[in-house]
Formats: structure tokens, sequence, C-alpha cells
């Protein structure tokens, strides 16, 4: 099924520059996380409950800290990114 809007999942989640949800495959969510210095363990607790809350227990999610997150050739940041075939 499709999703609306993901935003909500990083509510009460402060200590994040900047996050790309990523679908991996089909069950497999992992979120890329540009923390800021404070960020600890219960920060991706959080965010993975907030996932699981919205998206449900169908889903295997992990949070990756990530230095930076790539921008398209436009320079654009893409909040969602889909790597299951015939989709961006």
């Amino acid at each position: 099924r499709r999703l609306g809007r993901l935003d909500s999942v990083f509510k009460d989640t402060h200590r994040i520059r900047e996050s790309q949800i990523i679908q991996e495959e089909l069950d497999r969510i992992v979120v890329l996380v540009v923390p800021e210095p404070a960020f600890g363990e219960e920060d991706a607790v959080k965010l993975i409950k907030n996932l699981r809350k919205y998206m449900g227990d169908l889903f295997r999610f992990e949070v990756r800290k990530v230095d930076r997150i790539d921008r398209t050739e436009a320079g654009k940041h893409r909040s969602v990114v889909s790597r299951l075939t015939g989709k961006p």
C-alpha cells in the first residue's frame, strides 16, 4: 500500500539534522540519519517505535547514522526513496 507523508514519524526526535527513509525490500526500511551530537540509542529506538506505529509490524526497520545524505543531480534532497524494482 502507498503511505502518505512520513514526517510524523520524526515527532519527538529533535536530535536529527537530516534524514532519508529508504525502502530496500518489500519488508525492510532503512532510515539514514545525519545526527546532532546528542543523538543516542534512545533516539533511534523512539524513531523505530514511531515508524512501527505509523507503518505497522510488517517491516524490519534499521536506523543508520551517516555524515551526509546524497542529493540528486539537481541538488535536491529526496526524503523517501524506493529501491524496489521498477520504482524511483
